[in-house]
């Protein structure tokens, strides 16, 4: 189910845009900041989500969340805020290049496939990212290219950049929505099987272990991503969604090699 569509001029003081993405959850919004003439994308608790409170709660603890992480391979929150109504919100940059879910169907459009060297850059980058996340013992549990967003690169970022002896780019990727994450101590996010099956790894889609996830199922899925960014296609069916049944047979895991 998607959050219902609403038409909204103002956000606190940002003045609105459009929609740029609407989920179960949240819809997302370009807007202007009037004091920094600057564009900003906000996030809103979904009507129908507003008077849920654990809803609420999550919503800004995925705040908290994003803003601890504070790395610029991460989408950064630069302040929150609630509506009359009380349904939080959080500002965050603007990832003013889309994200690799727009390439990848632009590329299946134009007939362009991924070189291996591009699917292998991008793979690279959604690690690093993930890096900058299991460094805070959290887990995502929702990589794929919807999540992975681009930012054109400022003067000053190039710049350091060159001062640090790094390779100078254009953009950088950035990792987004932690609408379900969760810390390995502590719940930040359900404990249920939540996720997008297409891109889950066994584990999470198993109703008694989904409370163990760690870091190893976001790679799990960041390599999903990576074989749709080579082969073209997915390597399997689904949308997001709730799962009531295990991806694989119960029992006892067979014996690893060598053993």
């Amino acid at each position: 189910m998607q959050a219902r569509a609403v038409t909204l001029a103002t956000i606190g003081r940002f003045q609105v845009e459009r929609a740029v993405g609407s989920g179960t959850f949240a819809t997302v919004w370009l807007a202007r900041d009037p004091d920094l003439e600057a564009w900003v994308a906000i996030k809103l608790l979904a009507e129908n989500w507003s008077m849920n409170q654990d809803a609420r709660r999550r919503f800004m603890e995925e705040a908290r969340a994003m803003r601890l992480l504070d790395d610029d391979r991460i989408v950064r929150v630069y302040e929150v805020g609630r509506l009359d109504d009380g349904r939080p919100y959080m500002v965050m940059e603007f990832a003013d290049r889309g994200t690799l879910e727009d390439r990848m169907r632009l590329r299946a459009q134009l007939d362009q496939p991924f070189t291996v060297a591009e699917a292998v850059s991008a793979s690279m980058e959604i690690a690093e990212c993930l890096v900058a996340v299991h460094d805070h013992r959290i887990v995502h549990r929702d990589i794929k290219p919807s999540n992975v967003l681009f930012r054109s690169s400022t003067p000053e970022r190039k710049e350091a950049m060159r001062r640090e002896g790094r390779p100078v780019r254009d953009e950088r990727t950035l990792l987004g929505d932690f609408g379900i994450a969760r810390r390995l101590e502590g719940v930040l996010g359900p404990t249920m099987v939540l996720g997008s099956p297409q891109y889950m790894a066994p584990e999470q889609g198993d109703p008694d272990l989904a409370s163990t996830v760690d870091g190893r199922s976001d790679v799990y899925s960041g390599a999903v991503v990576l074989y749709e960014l080579l082969a073209g296609r997915g390597a399997g069916g689904g949308s997001s969604c709730l799962l009531y049944t295990s991806p694989r047979p119960r029992g006892r895991a067979p014996p690893r090699r060598g053993s």
